[in-house]
């Protein structure tokens, strides 16, 4: 079959030439490959079955395979294109372009033509169907009044914006029961960026860590929607998360012991699941660091409406019949919402990214709480992007949606992220007031040796510490003081910063602290010496408040 040589392609200043070749399949598709000129060193065998797999007709025997080389290693072409490995913006300044696998969006004039290696077989999503008016009306327009929908597709938008405004990677998780419109919300998303298949540009938690990589990869500068979070593999859910969001790969090396360039991305995550990620891993006996938390945001997917996920089914007979027919809209048209923004954005970016920030400091400054954990204002951040970006698409007409209803949507999750969440406190500080009332409510006499001389009697074969019980002049019992030992403690606290945590727990009260004499300087610590009457000497140990620990973990939901 006819073999044309399109162009040379190559990797800015890094080398990394190929062939732009062109032909047309057995249907009589146009195909393109960017073939690597490294295929031309050998035999060509290997370029064959490219060749052939991409449905090129080429005659079999050795001298079609000898003429075939000879015409491609003869190549002599001025025309040139750029070859990149990762879509996502490329370029600085008023220069940037947004790349995707079947080609970019730029506003340079006489732009160079941008490529992807193997784009004949490369398994992309970056598809598009139908038009932007029909998305508007059929997918976007519907999600108005119910702020998980409308919260999920500005999310999508706010991807594109992570790097230009150096945020890190990162996003948001919906929880709650199964059949609840969470696959729904992840749908609409998707369709701002693509679609085809029984699940669209949608992915799966189902996936190994190395997969993960790849999928970031060629998620990058973009949306990651992950569906059905119960399929992960918990032992590696903590991980993955971290990845995903520090976007930078693992190290390899190639067949000749060289490292290879790590793959770096920055994605925006969506999730779907029936449990939290601090649940998923507790099935393998793991426990999520606080930090998981503010990487992938926990969001109830129940909106308090009595519909579940949904507020407002627009006059239809019943929230099923309204989730089904979104649903299908968002499987059938799409891509063209995401294409539509950037081109916009790609107008002037230093004026979009002002407007941006100005929105975004605006945002923070109505929904952060005086006096929030700096874990708060981090969450808050991400939010006030997706209002912000949600807020800029709606005034640039493509959503279809009233002035504030973005914003609003975005407030109402972030409300609700706090409210569950338990206050403006690190997560470490109330996970470790849960940890102590486990132990305490868990363990009780079995690790706490009584304080008294008579309970001598009593064996302790796992101290965490000791247990004084307070009885009124008639016996009775009035209440209980736990004092920890110092190893106790630092078992139930292990995974966190413990003496970040100690500080925490001292400030609010839950350990009482106290005054001692230390080289003749009078100073005031976590864990003062205590003299214990069945030990018959002092020992270092922490007092616990048991009120204030009751009061903090009511406050916090534990």
């Amino acid at each position: 079959g006819p073999l044309q040589i399109v162009a040379y392609g190559r990797y800015r200043d890094q080398g990394g030439w190929a062939l732009l070749l062109k032909w047309w399949d057995r249907d009589g598709k146009e195909v393109e490959w960017l073939m690597p000129m490294r295929y031309l060193a050998d035999t060509g065998n290997t370029l064959v079955s490219e060749l052939m797999d991409g449905g090129l007709e080429i005659k079999p025997g050795r001298k079609s395979r000898e003429y075939l080389l000879d015409y491609l290693r003869s190549a002599d072409t001025p025309e040139r294109v750029l070859t990149v490995d990762r879509i996502g913006w490329q370029g600085s300044g008023q220069d940037q372009s947004y790349i995707f696998p079947d080609g970019q969006i730029t506003n340079k004039k006489d732009a160079e033509r941008v490529m992807m290696p193997g784009i004949h077989k490369r398994n992309h999503a970056f598809n598009v169907a139908g038009s932007l008016e029909d998305w508007k009306n059929r997918v976007a327009k519907p999600a108005a009044g119910n702020s998980r929908f409308v919260f999920a597709i500005s999310a999508a938008f706010a991807a594109v914006w992570l790097r230009p405004m150096q945020d890190d990677g990162g996003g948001f998780h919906f929880r709650g029961d199964s059949s609840m419109g969470k696959s729904t919300a992840l749908y609409l998303a998707a369709s701002v960026w693509g679609g085809g298949g029984a699940s669209g540009f949608a992915r799966s938690w189902k996936t190994t860590p190395a997969a993960f990589e790849i999928l970031a990869s060629h998620s990058n500068d973009c949306l990651l929607p992950m569906d059905e979070l119960s399929q992960a593999d918990p032992k590696m859910l903590g991980e993955t998360v971290y990845t995903l969001s520090n976007g930078v790969g693992k190290e390899r090396s190639s067949k000749e012991g060289q490292l290879r360039e790590k793959s770096v991305w920055v994605v925006m995550l969506l999730s779907t699941g029936e449990m939290s990620i601090a649940d998923k891993m507790a099935e393998a006996g793991q426990k999520a660091p606080a930090g998981t938390d503010v990487r992938l945001v926990d969001i109830t997917a129940d909106a308090g409406a009595g519909m579940k996920m949904l507020e407002d089914i627009h006059g239809y007979k019943s929230p099923v019949a309204f989730v089904d027919d979104i649903k299908k809209a968002a499987l059938g048209v799409y891509g063209t919402a995401g294409r539509a923004y950037l081109a916009e954005n790609i107008k002037d970016m230093d004026k979009c990214r002002e407007n941006l920030n100005r929105a975004r400091s605006a945002f923070l400054k109505e929904v952060v709480p005086e006096g929030a954990d700096s874990q708060v204002s981090r969450v808050a951040a991400r939010f006030s992007l997706v209002a912000a970006v949600g807020e800029h698409v709606t005034g640039l007409g493509i959503t279809g949606w009233s002035k504030g209803e973005a914003k609003a949507a975005a407030q109402r999750c972030f409300s609700d992220w706090l409210n569950e969440r338990g206050g403006i406190t690190s997560g470490e500080f109330a996970d470790a007031c849960r940890r102590i009332s486990t132990e305490i409510e868990t363990y009780g006499d079995a690790n706490f040796q009584a304080f008294r001389k008579e309970s001598r009697s009593l064996r302790v074969m796992c101290r965490s510490g000791w247990v004084d019980h307070k009885e009124d002049g008639d016996g009775n019992p009035v209440g209980s003081v736990y004092y920890f030992n110092n190893s106790g403690m630092k078992r139930i606290l292990a995974g966190l910063n413990f003496k970040s945590i100690m500080h925490q727990l001292l400030n609010a009260r839950v350990i009482v602290g106290g005054h001692e004499t230390q080289r003749g300087v009078r100073v005031f610590v976590a864990n003062p010496s205590k003299k214990i009457p069945i030990m018959g000497a002092a020992k270092r140990v922490y007092e616990i408040d048991m009120d204030v620990l009751d009061k903090q973990n009511a406050h916090s939901g534990g």
